[in-house]
């Protein structure tokens, strides 16, 4: 049996398999005959982008070097050489050196007059430009080019053919690629007095042919019109109308076929069994330029704009092309290959899924086994709400054993005034939401009623339809009841709170009360009596109207501690800066009295009570100036930074403030104690005060969820450091 399975398997993996094997050799040779014209084509749109920008580059080499060539002869300095002027010939002089030192593209500048002898000349060698020697300089008379020059129309430029520079008959070594150019020279009565020269540096040229080569997949060359290679394939067949040995090294010897087909148009490309070859011809001369092109006689000829040419030739070789063409092969077949391994495996597909739902089986049994082992109850459900799975953690909970309760409706464990609350959720949950965490009430089996926090969540099969619904219930009755509790105590808390601002305010009226009569009959005694009382009579009143003025302020400054959190004013944005001028505005009789100064720096922008932070400031400040030393007059600094210290929220970032003062400062085994409500470092003879300041400045402060400590050294001063959120929590 076994046996027949296997023959069946591989007859139908063969029967599958041969046709998409017959359908990819049908579609890699189709896309390698389309890619490989294609890579074709790409190969011939850059060789003959290539070729036209190079053909671009050499044309605008030419056109500059004219350009050159004419500013330098119609130029006023060369035109007062005429007169025999020395200060004229140097500034001349000086005026080739620069242009051949900015250049670098001119073997020689020279300026030869009506006899043929050079008056200047500048030598470009090793990177240098530079002057030569008036007793090297030599007579031109007899070369072709001078005569050449010499007879042409003002405005006219003569351009010699592309050749190797010779001296004395023999070509000089290392080659060096020469074109010369030339123009007459006249004063201003029109007369011709000369010619100015430029040799220029083929190389140039030669080395953007080089640059185009990298760019190029194939080789670039230049030819002249005779088929000679100007820049060829191999160094030692360049030039060869130069030598006499390589009279025979040709394009059109080493590729006639090729030669006749470059010969016979301007442009193009074509393939021949050597390869694809792609070309343009190049018109150094334009149309009414004067040119030699026998250098064996001095005769000038009248050019035409297509007299003389050379042609810029790409040969990309057979080997190449077809690299590119195996590339695209050898691509193809890497890709059908691993499509043909991917096609056999779907051949095997069917054992694959079985072993899939084994062990999608063997998951699911162990999902099974998390969830009964789970102590919150895990229940399923139909979306219409009948049960199917109970797990321990539901039985615990509710009291019902899975076999009581599977295969019917959830109802049984709700109450029966939520179960219209039901549709709603099972509505949500046919939508794809699910609801978290969700209080509500469940029934156990004995009727006792709980509280848990429910979980519902929709199940869904492997296409993503909902075919079940979770619910995951956890009991929080006991933690509902310490709820209520605290609940309880909160509200009792406030209504103390309240008890006790009333019980404040009611102190404080009636405190008042009869401190006011003791301070008003005092000052009656003080005004009508004074005379009558001894002294030691006057002294008792003084004490007992300073006691009753300490009272005051000591009532009132209580009040405004007990009344910080209770009548506390929402957080808004504040700015410190507009606090704390009006601050020193308020202390402005204070300042005054002490004569102090109050220095403020950039502060910033925090939410906070405005009303609270008034009081903060206004208790810092007056410290500051109350406590300043005798003979000093007391400065208040205040400043602040931004900082990444935290209090309490991870996302919100600090701010200090700093109350810097000069005064007598304290030692800062107290820096505790000074906030600490009637603590007080200095008896009421010295500095007057409750003892209360400092302890509102940190209740306000702890209110704003951040703290304030100090730093002091006794006699030289103190310093208040507030840290406050830049922005409140909720």
């Amino acid at each position: 049996m076994l046996k027949n399975y296997w023959k069946f398997l591989v007859t139908r993996f063969i029967g599958t398999l041969l046709p998409f094997i017959a359908l990819i050799v049908s579609i890699t040779i189709l896309l390698y005959n389309i890619e490989a014209s294609n890579e074709k084509k790409i190969i011939e749109n850059k060789e003959e982008d290539v070729i036209g920008a190079l053909s671009k580059i050499i044309i605008s080499d030419f056109n500059f070097v004219a350009a050159d060539l004419i500013v330098l002869v119609e130029g006023v300095a060369i035109q007062k050489m005429f007169d025999d002027s020395a200060n004229a010939k140097l500034t001349v002089s000086n005026k080739f050196l620069l242009l051949a030192t900015q250049r670098k593209i001119y073997d020689q500048i020279a300026f030869l007059n009506e006899k043929g002898m050079e008056v200047i000349r500048i030598n470009f060698d090793n990177e240098i430009a530079s002057i030569v020697p008036e007793k090297k300089l030599q007579n031109k008379l007899q070369s072709y080019y001078f005569k050449d020059i010499f007879k042409l129309k003002r405005g006219e430029i003569y351009i010699s053919p592309f050749d190797l520079n010779v001296e004395h008959g023999k070509i000089v070594l290392p080659v060096k690629p020469i074109i010369r150019f030339g123009t007459p020279v006249f004063d201003i009565n029109g007369n011709k007095r000369g010619v100015v020269m430029f040799h220029y540096l083929g190389k140039e040229i030669l080395e953007d042919i080089e640059m185009a080569t990298i760019q190029s997949p194939g080789r670039i060359m230049l030819l002249n019109s005779d088929g000679f290679w100007l820049k060829g394939i191999n160094p030692e067949d360049e030039w060869g109308f130069m030598y006499k040995d390589r009279k025979y090294r040709t394009f059109k010897n080493l590729f006639p076929d090729e030669w006749k087909l470059l010969s016979s148009a301007e442009s193009g490309s074509f393939y021949t069994p050597n390869g694809l070859f792609t070309f343009s011809n190049i018109y150094p001369f334009i149309d009414g330029i004067n040119s030699n092109m026998n250098k064996t006689s001095s005769k000038s000829t009248k050019l035409q704009a297509k007299k003389y040419h050379w042609k810029i030739v790409s040969y990309v070789p057979n080997n190449i092309l077809n690299s590119h063409s195996n590339t695209i092969l050898d691509n193809l077949i890497k890709l059908n290959s691993w499509l043909l391994i991917f096609l056999g495996f779907i051949a095997w597909l069917v054992a694959l899924i079985s072993l899939k739902r084994k062990l999608a089986e063997k998951e699911i049994n162990r999902l099974a086994a998390i969830v009964e082992s789970s102590d919150d109850a895990i229940i399923g459900k139909t979306p219409e709400g009948i049960i199917f799975s109970w797990n321990k953690g539901a039985e615990i909970l509710y009291g019902y054993s899975p076999e009581e309760v599977i295969g019917k409706p959830v109802s049984i464990i709700i109450p029966a005034e939520l179960h219209e609350n039901l549709e709603n959720f099972y509505a949500k949950i046919k939508q794809g939401e699910s609801i978290h965490h969700y209080e509500t009430i469940r029934i156990k089996k004995d009727g006792k009623r709980i509280v848990v926090s429910l979980t519902l969540s929709p199940i869904k099969d492997e296409k993503g339809k909902i075919i079940g619904i979770s619910a995951i219930a956890r009991d929080i009755t006991n933690r509902k009841i310490a709820e209520k509790k605290l609940k309880e105590t909160m509200i009792n808390l406030e209504r103390s709170n309240k008890e006790l601002e009333q019980f404040a305010s009611i102190a404080a009226h009636d405190l008042q009360e009869p401190l006011r009569k003791i301070q008003m009959f005092g000052d009656r005694l003080k005004t009508k009596y004074t005379d009558i009382l001894s002294e030691q009579g006057q002294d008792y009143l003084c004490r007992m109207q300073n006691a009753a003025t300490r009272m005051e302020a000591l009532i009132t400054d209580l009040l405004t501690l007990s009344r910080l959190t209770t009548r506390a004013q929402p957080f808004i944005i504040v700015d410190i800066n507009k606090t704390i001028k009006d601050v020193v505005s308020d202390l402005e009789a204070q300042i005054k009295e002490t004569d102090g100064s109050i220095e403020i720096q950039e502060l910033p922008v925090i939410e906070a009570d405005p009303i609270q932070m008034h009081q903060l400031f206004q208790n810092l400040i007056s410290n500051s100036l109350k406590f300043h030393q005798i003979n000093d007059k007391p400065v208040v600094q205040i400043y602040s930074k931004i900082s990444d210290e935290v209090q309490g929220n991870s996302d919100n970032s600090n701010c200090q403030i700093f109350v810097k003062d000069n005064g007598i400062g304290f030692d800062e085994k107290y820096g505790e104690r000074i906030f600490v409500i009637f603590q007080r470092l200095h008896n009421r003879q010295e500095y007057k005060g409750t003892g209360i300041g400092l302890a509102i400045c940190k209740k306000i402060v702890e209110r704003h969820g951040g703290h304030i400590t100090a730093k002091s050294i006794p006699g030289k001063g103190a310093t208040f450091i507030i840290t406050l959120p830049l922005k409140q929590n909720g």
